[in-house]
């Protein structure tokens, strides 16, 4: 068991990192040469180590003799696309890509549809044709509806003729998927956040006192408890009694004036 951790503590590079960051005070014990006491503590970080070791990373190898699965999608800045395969019935990330638009790409918003038939095409016969060129057939995700119909009943232009021919190689069916789930390919034919400018955007300054309030609210929310009121102040004071009572117009509400109005009321007046 001492081999086993002190050779896994001494591996290079990223993942000697990675593996060290998963270990806590009590498993490096274990890379010492002292008698230790074999507890729960220990046995998890074998165990978890273990499944380090032996789970697959989130690329997969490509298995060219299951069908692929190509999501893309397109922007008015890029392209995206993601190709996946099932593979031990878990949908498997096999490559990403993305690109940004040239010049002339950047006018086909002009034509419906036209910047989603271009992310196709590219993510097709270009980015993926090592992969999918010689599948048998394979399956392609759009968000683009009447892009389903572009093989078989559209009528295109000479552009959009000359891509159907590009894609009459491959064996593939177009299907639709909805906008609010193609999230996968949606963010890599956005263009990369401007950090700093971001930064320059976040201005607003919020005190300690409202972070603490903050969280106590979604602590008390995640423990059941409900939250009626939070109030947070840099100085506490105690408010007068018509103070409780102000309205939301210039004029305020005396105390003497509830009373007076209760000690009116026949209803009020004889529970008084």
């Amino acid at each position: 068991m001492y081999e086993l951790l002190k050779g896994q503590s001494s591996s290079t590079g990223h993942e000697k990192e990675k593996r060290k960051s998963a270990l806590s005070g009590k498993q490096r014990q274990l890379s010492l040469r002292t008698s230790v006491e074999w507890t729960s503590i220990h046995q998890s970080a074998l165990e978890n180590l273990l499944n380090e070791v032996t789970s697959p990373p989130i690329l997969a190898y490509p298995n060219y003799e299951l069908p692929f699965v190509v999501h893309t999608d397109a922007s008015q800045e890029g392209l995206g696309a993601v190709l996946y395969q099932e593979q031990n019935g878990i949908l498997r990330v096999i490559a990403y890509a993305s690109r940004t638009l040239s010049p002339s790409e950047k006018n086909y918003h002009l034509h419906s549809g036209k910047l989603e038939f271009l992310a196709l095409k590219w993510a097709v016969t270009e980015h993926f044709r090592d992969y999918l060129y010689y599948a048998p057939k394979f399956l392609v995700y759009t968000d683009n509806n009447p892009l389903t119909y572009v093989l078989t009943t559209a009528k295109l232009n000479s552009t959009g003729l000359r891509w159907v021919g590009e894609l009459a190689e491959f064996n593939f069916d177009i299907r639709y998927r909805p906008g609010r789930i193609n999230t996968d390919v949606d963010c890599l034919s956005r263009p990369p956040l401007e950090i700093r400018e971001y930064m320059t955007s976040c201005s607003e300054e919020i005190s300690l006192e409202t972070i603490q309030a903050t969280i106590s609210s979604v602590e008390a929310h995640a423990a059941g408890d409900v939250v009626w009121l939070t109030a947070v102040t840099d100085e506490t004071k105690e408010m007068e009694a018509d103070e409780l009572f102000e309205s939301t117009t210039s004029s305020r509400l005396k105390v003497i004036d509830i009373l007076k109005g209760q000690q009116e009321d026949q209803t009020c007046s004889t529970v008084l």
